[in-house]
């Protein structure tokens, strides 16, 4: 789903090249994805899943096998820079106008598709991958302090909006990015905390009701299988494998003590497989997420799924994924931040003022805080639901897109239908934490390769981090039998995003 759209960009030659699908040009203005179509100067493109593609078809009267980029064109022709507030589903839409001098691009309602984009002057460009802008030329490959520290700090819960590189950024869920004369900004089409607030007012039966009915029937397509992790939640797997009529496999990772109704799941002809925890080769995994990611994730987990994947690809073609189990802290930025920082040296530490960083990033997401008591005071459980809806969810449903479609697989799930996902966390089933504090669970060789790994970048001066860490306590830590895992990972991940993006240092 490689796609990258160019806005008054002197060069645009060069956009098909880097990515290989379709290329429409209009001047200084050029698009280039699987899903492309343009008519009479305007050029659309759509990537995803359009849920309401029939009702739209029926509205603005076009046959019903219209594609999905020919539909976003008809519709920014009916409604205007309006029109994805039509657009339901996951599914990222762009267009450029060139009668208008206009580009408009949305991503969906919950974040499934990653968008990210970058500006500079009177000229912008979105693409779908952080290395597609820097491949393309119009943005710069820095990163400064508050990069940095989103990587150490936040990393299954970063900020809205912003990535590692100072020249570019990430378009948050429900908005629309506007390029024209006047220069870029940002709008707000859907706001799923606001929606969610709705859902409060409403009966609970109600939505439950609303809740069951859209997993049921969020899938016209059935997907081949279900990866359910150790997160699963029985009821969306049943009712899909009701539906599945028999043909749909379930993997979890056999190492958790799965709670799968697996009598009942067999009584509808669903074959099941326990997959077993086995990374040939952790840092080649490692490169392999990082390089499909760009921001670096939780780690261990993406790298595991990434190889579960590997074994998944020869025999399906598209998988739905349940929504990961989450950790409820008390504060959700409540981060133990010497433990975090802990090989790094002390002028890199210094520097980077961690504390300071936490406190400037919760008051950013208080600002953006509509959950409230009925009292009007400060609620730590809306702090957290906020968190979920702004951060955790789109980050997570965008690190298991982009890993799926590596391995040529349709990523599918319930939670990427806004009206599941409004319910989901209206009756409290969402929890979220910016950080575990749980040690991460990894096979002994996998440990092995993460320590042998950390003492060659401690004592490698051409190591991209090198001059940010204290490599006499890595090794006296490693050497010692007492070294903190999830520190090490997380160095080790920062390097290998470094070295792949070939990326700058600047703090």
């Amino acid at each position: 789903m490689a796609f990258l759209g160019m806005y008054r960009q002197a060069r645009t030659a060069h956009v098909q090249s880097i990515t290989g699908e379709t290329f429409v040009s209009l001047g200084t203005h050029a698009m280039s994805g699987k899903n492309v179509f343009t008519e009479g100067g305007v050029i659309a493109l759509a990537e995803g899943k359009l849920r309401n593609h029939m009702q739209l078809c029926r509205a603005l009267k076009i046959p019903y096998n219209t594609g999905m980029s020919h539909v976003v064109l008809k519709a920014y022709q009916t409604w205007g820079a309006d029109y994805p507030r039509h657009m339901e589903g996951a599914v990222m839409t762009a267009v450029i106008d060139r009668a208008e001098d206009r580009m408009i691009v949305a991503r969906d309602r919950i974040g499934a598709i990653d968008v990210y984009y970058a500006w500079r002057s009177r000229s912008c460009a979105f693409a779908s991958e952080e290395k597609l802008l820097l491949l393309a030329g119009v943005a710069g490959r820095r990163v400064g302090r508050e990069g940095m520290l989103e990587m150490l700090l936040l990393n299954k819960t970063p900020t809205p909006g912003r990535t590692p590189f100072q020249d570019i950024r990430i378009l948050e869920p429900g908005t629309v990015l506007i390029a024209d004369a006047r220069g870029a900004r940002i709008k707000r089409y859907y706001s799923l905390i606001r929606a969610v607030k709705s859902c409060v007012k409403h009966d609970e039966n109600a939505y439950k009701e609303r809740y069951s009915e859209a997993i049921k029937d969020m899938l016209p397509l059935h997907p081949g299988a279900i990866w359910s992790g150790d997160s699963l939640q029985s009821e969306m797997i049943l009712r899909l494998a009701e539906k599945s009529n028999g043909e749909m496999r379930v993997y979890w990772d056999k190492e958790y003590n799965c709670k799968l109704e697996k009598e009942k799941l067999r009584s509808l002809g669903v074959s099941m497989e326990g997959m077993e925890t086995a990374i040939p080769s952790l840092i080649d995994i490692l490169e392999n997420t990082v390089e499909t990611i760009g921001f670096p994730g939780s780690g261990f987990k993406e790298a595991y799924l990434f190889s579960a994947l590997s074994k998944m690809k020869e025999t399906e073609r598209a998988i739905a994924v349940m929504p990961e189990k989450s950790v409820l802290s008390e504060d959700a930025y409540k981060i133990d931040t010497d433990k975090a920082l802990m090989y790094l040296n002390s002028d890199a530490a210094h520097t980077l003022c961690a504390d300071s960083f936490l406190a400037d990033r919760r008051r950013e997401m208080l600002d953006r805080l509509i959950f409230s008591s009925d009292s009007g005071e400060y609620d730590e459980k809306s702090e957290r639901k906020a968190v979920w809806a702004l951060s955790f969810l789109p980050a997570y449903s965008g690190r298991i897109t982009s890993l799926c479609q590596r391995h040529s697989l349709a990523a599918l799930s319930p939670l990427w239908d806004e009206r599941v996902t409004e319910a989901f966390l209206a009756f409290g089933c969402a929890k979220s934490t910016c950080a575990s504090s749980s040690e991460i669970q990894m096979p002994r060789e996998c440990l092995r390769q993460l320590f042998s790994e950390a003492l060659r970048i401690s004592g490698d001066e051409k190591e991209p981090i090198y001059d940010f860490i204290d490599g006499k306590k890595i090794q006296k830590h490693v050497r010692g039998g007492c070294a903190d895992i999830n520190a090490l990972l997380k160095l080790i991940q920062i390097n290998l995003f470094f070295r792949l993006f070939e990326a700058e240092a600047s703090i």
